[in-house]
């Protein structure tokens, strides 16, 4: 064989990289098919999951939140099994006292405007000769009197 021979038979002969044949598009196309289907119904599951992971997400921010409230409660209720410092609260905040004490309300003022309980009379501007029955009597008095 010659070596144009051979490159002629090289060309009629046709590969498995470069022949098409008709049964291959359609594989192609169902095989895209079939992975876009794959995606589409991978979308629901996967919004579901990440809702999910949002949720617990939330539900742990809230349980911090109430393990520090918890903490809280159970300092105050440390505080208030003490006797003494449950007396110092009913004496301070609600204001009671032990059997045989008599209370006394300090009041002080807060500032110098509620120092003043009262105010200050307001004296009435002078009338002219003042009332009537005065102004009566003086021009009366003025008529019986011998200044003349």
């Amino acid at each position: 064989m010659t070596d144009q021979h051979r490159t002629a038979a090289s060309r009629a002969r046709p590969t498995a990289r470069t022949s098409r044949g008709p049964g291959q598009r359609p594989f192609a196309a169902a095989l895209l098919i079939l992975v876009v289907l794959v995606v589409v119904l991978a979308l629901g599951p996967l919004q579901r999951y990440t809702a999910a992971a949002d949720r617990v997400e939330a539900l742990d921010a809230t349980r911090e939140q109430l393990n520090h409230q918890v903490d809280i409660l159970e300092e105050r209720q440390a505080t208030l099994s003490d006797p003494e410092e449950l007396e110092l609260i009913a004496r301070t905040e609600l204001g009671l006292v032990m059997p045989g004490e008599v209370p006394f309300i300090v009041v002080t003022p807060a500032d110098e405007a509620a120092e003043q309980v009262r105010p200050e009379p307001v004296e009435a501007p002078p009338a002219e000769g003042g009332p009537w029955y005065r102004r009566l009597g003086r021009a009366f008095g003025d008529l019986l009197s011998p200044q003349g």
